[in-house]
C-alpha cells in the first residue's frame, strides 16, 4: 500500500511540474530571453523575430508608410502589404532587404544617459521615425541630427517597449540610408496584379486596334473566344506574351496623370479577368514614352489600385503580337518532353508507344524496347507537325465524319484531372498527298502536307534504330557508286592498298575515299519516314546506288546496297536494296558519296616540279622564277614582295574542291575565254599548265571551273583561292 501511494505521489509531482512548464512558456512567450539578449549584444535591436513582426510604420516629412503582414494562400503563408498611403502588395525582395537592415543593424556608439542633449541631438523633432510591432515587443526608432563623427552619422533614440536596450545611439550613414524608405522603395514593381494561372480571360487590344479575346482552356492552354472560330491559341506564341506580363515591372513610378499625358494615343490595352469570384478585373495600358527615360514606355494600371510607372520598352512588341501569330496551326499543344504516350490507330494498324524509365516501350504492333533518342524523335515528329487551317471545310466530305483513324498523345499527372490528353482525328488523303485532320480540342480542321502526314502513320518502322551500317573503315573491301553521270569503283587489295578500278585513267584521291568510307561505316539515318516505298521517294529510279562490300568477321564478306532517291529537307530519301523502310540520309553523306574520287592535286605547282611560272589574264602577264627556296618576280605586272609570296604560296598549295565532270569541257564553263591561264616549267621537262574558267556556285560555295592540261576532267576551285591569283592583275 505504501509503495502504491509513493508512486502516485511521484506521478502527481510530474504532472504539476509539466503544468508549471506550460504556464511558464505561455507567460514568457514573446518576452526577450537572457540568451537571446546575449546573442544580440552588439546589435541595435536587442531582440529580433521576423516571424512575429506584424506591422512597420515609417514617418518622415509629413508622410506615413505602413507595412502590414497579411495571409497569403491556403498554406498559412503570409506576405507584407502596403496599407498606407496606398493599398497594394509590397515587393518581397525590397521588404526582405529592409527587414534585413533592421535585423543586422549595428550602432557606432551608445551615448551615456547623462550625456544626452535632446535638443542638440534633434531628438524632439525627429526627421525620420520607424515603429516596429513584434509580438509583445515594440520598437520605436527616432532619427535626429547629424553627429560630429563619423561623417554622415546620425543620432538615434531607441524606445523599446517589452524589449531591452532603450537609449540614445550614434548610427552610421549607411544604416540611415538603408532604413530611409518610402512607398516607392517598397511597393511591388509588378504592374500586372495577376499571374497567368489566376486568369480566366484576357483581352488584349493591340496598337492595330484589334482586340484579342482569349479564354483559359485549363492546363495552361488558351482559346480564342468569339473570334477566329474559337481556335486554340498557339502555346509557344502566347508564352511569349505571358513572359511580357512578368517583365512589365516598374523602373520608375509616375503620377497617374503625368503618365496619362505621356501615354499618347498608340498603346496596348490589357484587360485581365481573374478566375476567383469577387476579385477585380484589371485594366492596364502600355505605350508612349517614359518622361524619365527614353528607353522605357509608360504603363498605367487603371484598376485595381491605380498606379503608373515606366517599364522596359521591349515588352510592347510581345504584348502587341498579331492575331495571326496567336492562332495555333499545330496538331498538338503538348511538347515532346511532356508526352508520356503516343497512340496511332489508322488503316487497321495500331502504334502504341509509351515512355518508360530511360527509354520507351513499344506496346503495339509488337512489344519491345525503344531507345530514348528514337522514341523522342518519333514523338517530336508528331507533336511538332503543323498544318494549314481550313475552318470552313466540310468534315464529312473529307472523311472526318466518321474519321478514318486517330492520333492521341497523353501527358503524365498525379491524378486523372492533371493528365492532358489530346486527340487528332484523321480524314482521307487528297490526290496531292495532303491529309485533312481535325483537333478534338477545338474542332478545327487542318490540312497537313505529305511529309507531315507520314508522321501520322501507324508505322513501327519509324521507331526502329537509326543505325544503318556498322563496320570499321578498315573492314571495307570495295565501294562502287553509280548514278546518271557518275560511276566509280574503289577496291582494297589484301595488302591494304586502295585501287581505282573505275574510272580508268585517273588517279585516286585517298582523302575523298576516306571521307566517304567514314560516313558510310557508321551510317545513321537522320530519321525514318515510312515502312515502305510508296513511289513518292524517287527510289524506283534512284539518283545514286552505293554498293558496299565489307568484312563481317566469321560471317565472311557482306554486301549491302544503299539507294538514294529524291532530295528532301536535310538530305535525300534512302533505303537498303531488298529491305523495307525508307529513311533520310543527311546532306553530308550524300555529298561524300556523290563526289568523284579523282585526284584534286593536279593544280598544285610545288617548287620541285616548277622553277618558272607564268600567269596570264586579259593579255597581261606575270612571270615568277624560283630563287633559292622561293619564287620572285621576273617580269610583268609590278607587285610587292608580300603579294608575290601570297601568290606563290597559293600556287604551291592549290587544291580543287572536287572533279565535277569527266571528259571535255562544257560551253557554259568559260574555257573558250578563260579568266586565267597558268603555265609552269622546270628544266627540260614538258610545260605544265591549267586554265581557270567562269565562276559559279557548287554545293553552296562560290567556285571557279578549272581544267589542267593532260587531265580529262573539269574541277571546281574555291573562289577565295582563285581570287588571290586574279587580283594580281
Amino acid at each position: 500500500m505504501a509503495v502504491r501511494l509513493k508512486g502516485q505521489l511521484v506521478n502527481l509531482a510530474l504532472v504539476v511540474l509539466a503544468l508549471g512548464l506550460v504556464v511558464a512558456v505561455v507567460v514568457t512567450r514573446g518576452r526577450v530571453t537572457t540568451s537571446e539578449k546575449d546573442a544580440r549584444a552588439t546589435s541595435l535591436l536587442g531582440a529580433y523575430r521576423e516571424d512575429d513582426i506584424t506591422r512597420v510604420t515609417v514617418e518622415k516629412a509629413g508622410q506615413r508608410l505602413v507595412l502590414a503582414r497579411v495571409p497569403s494562400g491556403d498554406a498559412g503563408d503570409t506576405t507584407f502589404d502596403i496599407v498606407e498611403p496606398l493599398r497594394e502588395e509590397a515587393d518581397a525582395y525590397a521588404v526582405d532587404k529592409f527587414l534585413g537592415s533592421l535585423e543586422f543593424a549595428r550602432y557606432v556608439r551608445k551615448i551615456r544617459s547623462d550625456e544626452v542633449d535632446r535638443a542638440a541631438f534633434g531628438l524632439d523633432a525627429a526627421t525620420l521615425r520607424l515603429a516596429l510591432e513584434m509580438g509583445k515587443v515594440q520598437y520605436e526608432l527616432r532619427f535626429g541630427k547629424e553627429a560630429a563623427t563619423p561623417p554622415g552619422a546620425r543620432y538615434l533614440e531607441l524606445v523599446a517597449r517589452g524589449g531591452p536596450d532603450s537609449g540614445v545611439f550614434i548610427v552610421s550613414k549607411e544604416l540611415v540610408t538603408e532604413l530611409d524608405v518610402d512607398a516607392g522603395t517598397l511597393r511591388g514593381r509588378q504592374m500586372l496584379p495577376y499571374t497567368s494561372n489566376e486568369l480566366e480571360r484576357v483581352l488584349i487590344t493591340g496598337t492595330d486596334g484589334v482586340v484579342r479575346k482569349l479564354k483559359s482552356a485549363g492546363h495552361g492552354r488558351w482559346r480564342f473566344e468569339g473570334m477566329e472560330h474559337d481556335a486554340r491559341v498557339d502555346r509557344e506564341a502566347f508564352d511569349q506574351v505571358l513572359t511580357q506580363f512578368a517583365r512589365t515591372k516598374a523602373e520608375h513610378f509616375l503620377d497617374v496623370e503625368e503618365a496619362g499625358r505621356a501615354l499618347g494615343d498608340k498603346f496596348v490595352r490589357l484587360e485581365l479577368e481573374p478566375k476567383q469570384a469577387g476579385r477585380a478585373r484589371a485594366r492596364i495600358e502600355v505605350g508612349g514614352r517614359c518622361p524619365k527615360s527614353e528607353n522605357d514606355v509608360v504603363a498605367i494600371r487603371r484598376a485595381p489600385d491605380p498606379a503608373a510607372a515606366c517599364v522596359p520598352s521591349s515588352v510592347v512588341p510581345g504584348l502587341d503580337t498579331p492575331v495571326t501569330a496567336l492562332v495555333d496551326t499545330g496538331l498538338f499543344s503538348l511538347r515532346k518532353d511532356e508526352v508520356e504516350s503516343l497512340r496511332i490507330v489508322r488503316g487497321g494498324k495500331k502504334l502504341d508507344l509509351e515512355r518508360k524509365e530511360s527509354g520507351f516501350v513499344l506496346r503495339a504492333p509488337v512489344s519491345g524496347d525503344v531507345e530514348l533518342e528514337i522514341g523522342n524523335r518519333r514523338v517530336e515528329a508528331v507533336v511538332r507537325a503543323r498544318g494549314e487551317l481550313a475552318p470552313e471545310a466540310n468534315a464529312k466530305e473529307l472523311g472526318l465524319e466518321p474519321p478514318t483513324g486517330t492520333v492521341s498523345v497523353r501527358s503524365s499527372g498525379e491524378s486523372d484531372e492533371k493528365v492532358v490528353e489530346e486527340v487528332l482525328e484523321i480524314g482521307k488523303p487528297s490526290q496531292g498527298g495532303k491529309l485533312p485532320v481535325r483537333r478534338k480540342s477545338d474542332g478545327l480542321v487542318l490540312w497537313v502536307d505529305a511529309d507531315g502526314a507520314r508522321n501520322l502513320e501507324a508505322d513501327s518502322t519509324l521507331v526502329r534504330s537509326l543505325r544503318i551500317f556498322e563496320f570499321t573503315p578498315a573492314d571495307l573491301r570495295s565501294l562502287e557508286v553509280q548514278g546518271q553521270d557518275l560511276h566509280e569503283k574503289v577496291r582494297r587489295e589484301a595488302a591494304g592498298q586502295l585501287l581505282f578500278d573505275l574510272p580508268k585513267g585517273h588517279e585516286l584521291d585517298a582523302a575523298l575515299v576516306a571521307n566517304a568510307v567514314d560516313e558510310l561505316a557508321g551510317l545513321k539515318a537522320d530519321r525514318w519516314v515510312s515502312e515502305s516505298d510508296d513511289g513518292s521517294f524517287g527510289l524506283s529510279k534512284p539518283a545514286l546506288s552505293v554498293k558496299l562490300a565489307f568484312s563481317a568477321g566469321d560471317a565472311g564478306t557482306r554486301e549491302r546496297t544503299l539507294l538514294l532517291g529524291a532530295a528532301t529537307t536535310g538530305g535525300a530519301y534512302g533505303k537498303l536494296d531488298g529491305e523495307d523502310g525508307v529513311f533520310v540520309v543527311s546532306r553530308r553523306v550524300v555529298d561524300a558519296v556523290s563526289t568523284w574520287f579523282v585526284d584534286r592535286s593536279v593544280f598544285a605547282l610545288t617548287p620541285d616540279v616548277a622553277d618558272r611560272v607564268e600567269l596570264e589574264r586579259g593579255g597581261k602577264k606575270l612571270v615568277l622564277e624560283k630563287r633559292g627556296e622561293r619564287f620572285v618576280r621576273s617580269s610583268g605586272v609590278a607587285l610587292s614582295d608580300t603579294r608575290i609570296a601570297e601568290i606563290s604560296d597559293t600556287l604551291v598549295a592549290l587544291r580543287a574542291e572536287a572533279a565535277i565532270d569527266l571528259g571535255g569541257a562544257k560551253p557554259n564553263q568559260g574555257f573558250a575565254k578563260p579568266e586565267l591561264i597558268v603555265r609552269a616549267a622546270s628544266g627540260d621537262a614538258a610545260e605544265k599548265s591549267f586554265r581557270v574558267g567562269a565562276g559559279d556556285a557548287w554545293r553552296g560555295e562560290s567556285v571557279h571551273y578549272a581544267r589542267a592540261d593532260g587531265v580529262d576532267a573539269t574541277y571546281v576551285i574555291a573562289k577565295s583561292k582563285v581570287r588571290v591569283l586574279l587580283d594580281a592583275f
